[in-house]
């Protein structure tokens, strides 16, 4: 994997080992699991090198829209690659569990939804759809009912700057993210 015989992650508790775990408490929670970098990865540029190598290049592949989101942090000076590689060290993400509210914090996530999102317009496009009701499932999670919300869409603006974004249900949302609809046409500027 390109590094030297120290390993790249120091963990109050080792996460990828079934039953190491010693607390009850979850990631992020007051006496759950922690890790952080391997300090000796940050002594010097190339030792930072190595670990960004290791972190990035197993995933990113020859991929050129991953590839270059990669390149910018190789652009970072010494101490933002340090800022960058410390957050990913110290998320406590087990890679490839896109299935929890936890799944933002893999960085994978970010470059899979992207990919789903392109896939669902080809859909829409190819007129494989039938039926384009969005359908709720049973959820406690206010960004998978029909009813809910999502927070993080304050200060987003449509064409019509009134539409309060953070207001919208995942019902309307899904109407104005749909490519053939005239919410998509009006209020999504491209």
């Amino acid at each position: 994997n390109g590094l030297d015989m120290e390993y790249p992650l120091e963990c109050s508790d080792d996460p990828w080992q079934n039953g190491a775990l010693t607390t009850t408490a979850g990631p992020g929670e007051s006496g759950g699991p922690s890790c952080t970098c391997n300090s000796y990865y940050f002594q010097d540029s190339d030792k930072l090198l190595q670990l960004i190598n290791a972190y990035f290049l197993d995933w990113v592949g020859t991929n050129s829209a991953q590839a270059a989101t990669v390149q910018m942090i190789y652009d970072m000076d010494f101490d933002q690659q340090i800022d960058v590689m410390s957050r990913l060290c110290g998320r406590f993400q087990f890679e490839g569990d896109l299935a929890g509210s936890g799944a933002a914090t893999d960085p994978i996530f970010w470059v899979v939804h992207g990919a789903v999102e392109r896939l669902m317009q080809k859909i829409y496009f190819d007129d494989i759809l039938t039926d384009y009701d969005y359908i709720e499932r049973r959820s406690t999670c206010s960004g998978h009912i029909g009813t809910g919300t999502k927070d993080w869409l304050q200060g987003y603006k449509f064409e019509d700057e009134s539409i309060q974004a953070e207001l919208l249900t995942n019902v309307e949302l899904a109407e104005y993210l749909n490519p053939l609809s005239d919410l998509y046409r009006d209020q999504i500027d491209f």
